[in-house]
């Protein structure tokens, strides 16, 4: 090996150690004048327009950070307040980040200044570095990272190497669904979102794609920090390294708690429509088979019938006829009641007054069964409702105690006050109702017609009318009935003074 060389390197192979760098180096002297540049250095100045003796030896660098002015010059200054500090021995070295951006050029260096000293005397060693891919590489890490704390969607990430695969990060969206702040749930395992009703199934899918190493998507019930649950649709995601392990998921959280609700309420739709065709399909077609098949013999000679046949016949045309009236009725208004066209318009009733209309509408069938009919309301008795609702309500409730209640019964209407309600009874001493069938009465699902005393016929969606409208007025309608010995059917009312409130 050369000794001369290690012992005194020539100013030439100095100039070849720069010029091997990739860095922009230069050297200052304690003037700030620039003593010695590398190739890169020259460079980049010649690619920026520049000539050697404006960026090259001999030009006082600290006089143009001081001096320099317009377009990427913002950190001049604070290049120059660091030489400063340099010369002066106050700092041995500082960093600076800074753009230098061309017409056609978008780039970053970085300035990194470090003093030294040789013969007593202060230099400065400057070297200047792209980073402009690096710049990149952070500005599209931050615009991730502001992407996913502004997503709607609750993120999470959980380390797959860890004992228990904890949680490492959870953004902003997924705190405000589940009601957790970041720092409890930040080293936790996700499982303390779910609870009792949580589906197994969506757990154990989950669970073999962790031991998979798969994606995978399921739709759950979780459960907030409050205890309310929501419907969660997570779709998990394995991300790798460059060799291909897992070492992270990544869970996207998306609350499906309304469109749950909206399925499920289209089901009961569907069931209710399901429901109203069985009606329809069954008990429509038992009045018009009566009605075409007296009025078909009606129709042809009548010469070898009694008049007490014929008049039968009539008869049974006219109940067909009034059955099959009622029917179309209750279908109408429940249809109506469902589709939101059945308008609300409470006001203050006088009870007395609505039960009288509602028993002249029942009181031909009354009288023919010879059934009592008593009004025990006070004059002045009042509830606050719709007054078309709750006519419709009583015109139900009167025509199921007629035809339930034997030929000479009674049917009797009274009411209690209770606060800011009225407890308004419709009672009658007929066949009663056994507990079975009382479950199932105001259920569109279990709906069943029966015959009354006097075999006549009905719908079965009378009462899951009732309790619909009643439950609209904010009230609820009770019953009590044992079989043989009559039903009381109550319906609970707000008052005017109530609604007031």
């Amino acid at each position: 090996m050369d000794s001369k060389l290690i012992g005194s390197p020539s100013p030439e192979f100095l100039q070849a150690t720069l010029d091997s760098l990739d860095s922009h180096i230069a050297i200052l002297n304690s003037e700030g004048v620039i003593v010695a540049v590398n190739a890169a250095w020259r460079h980049f100045g010649l690619q920026n327009g520049l000539e050697d003796s404006i960026d090259g030896v001999g030009v006082n660098y600290l006089q143009l950070c001081e001096q320099a002015h317009g377009l990427n010059s913002e950190e001049a200054p604070l290049v120059a307040r660091g030489l400063r500090k340099l010369f002066r021995g106050d700092d041995e070295r500082f960093e600076v980040e800074y753009p230098c951006h061309s017409p056609s050029e978008w780039r970053w260096f970085v300035l990194r200044a470090t003093s030294f000293l040789y013969e007593d005397r202060r230099w400065v060693t400057i070297a200047h570095e792209n980073i402009t891919l690096q710049k990149e590489t952070e500005l599209q890490l931050e615009l991730i990272r502001q992407a996913v704390e502004e997503t709607q969607e609750g993120i999470t990430i959980a380390d797959f190497n860890q004992p228990d695969r904890p949680i490492i990060y959870v953004n902003q969206a997924f705190t405000e669904i589940t009601g957790y702040h970041e720092r409890e749930v930040l080293g936790k395992n996700c499982r303390f979102l779910q609870g009792s009703e949580t589906n197994q199934e969506s757990i154990e899918q989950i669970r073999r794609a962790l031991s998979e190493e798969a994606p995978c998507r399921v739709e759950l019930l979780n459960y907030r920090k409050d205890g309310t649950p929501f419907w969660n649709q997570l779709s998990l995601a394995p991300l790798k390294n460059s060799f291909g392990h897992v070492t992270h998921y990544v869970g996207v959280q998306m609350e499906t708690t309304e469109k749950k609700m909206l399925e499920q309420e289209l089901q009961s739709l569907n069931a209710n429509k399901d429901k109203l065709f069985s009606v329809i399909s069954h008990d429509l077609k038992s009045p018009f088979h009566s009605i075409l098949g007296f009025s078909e013999i009606l129709s042809g000679d009548l010469r070898g019938f009694t008049p007490e046949e014929l008049r039968s016949y009539g008869e049974h045309i006219h109940t067909g006829a009034r059955n099959l009236l009622s029917l179309i009725d209750n279908l109408m208004q429940w249809t109506r009641l469902q589709s939101g066209r059945l308008g609300y318009a409470p006001e203050p009733l006088m009870l007395a007054d609505i039960v009288e209309r509602s028993f002249d509408l029942v009181r031909g069938n009354a009288m023919r069964k010879e059934i009592t009919l008593e009004n025990h309301l006070p004059r002045t008795l009042q509830a606050f409702a719709d007054n078309t609702m709750l006519s419709l309500v009583l015109q139900n409730l009167l025509s199921n105690s007629v035809k339930f209640t034997h030929m000479g019964g009674a049917i009797q209407v009274t009411a209690s006050e209770e606060g800011p309600w009225i407890r308004l009874h419709v009672e009658d001493n007929g066949v009663g109702i056994s507990p079975e069938r009382q479950e199932k009465l105001f259920n569109l699902e279990d709906t069943v017609s029966s015959l009354g005393t006097a075999n006549e016929k009905g719908t079965g969606l009378g009462l899951v009318l009732c309790r619909e409208l009643v439950e609209m007025n904010g009230g609820r309608i009770e019953l009590e009935s044992d079989a043989g010995s009559g039903t009381r059917i109550t319906l609970v009312l707000p008052t005017e003074r109530f609604q007031d409130c």
